[in-house]
């Protein structure tokens, strides 16, 4: 069960980091674009 609920925490942390990731590309891409 420990390992099960790490290793949920885990993809919910990449998630959390793919999105900040995401956040901040569309937001270089904005700045560009304007």
């Amino acid at each position: 069960m420990s390992i099960h609920r790490y290793t949920e925490r885990g993809a919910l942390i990449k998630q959390l980091i793919i999105l900040f990731l995401y956040s901040s590309a569309s937001r270089q891409l904005q700045q560009r674009s304007i």
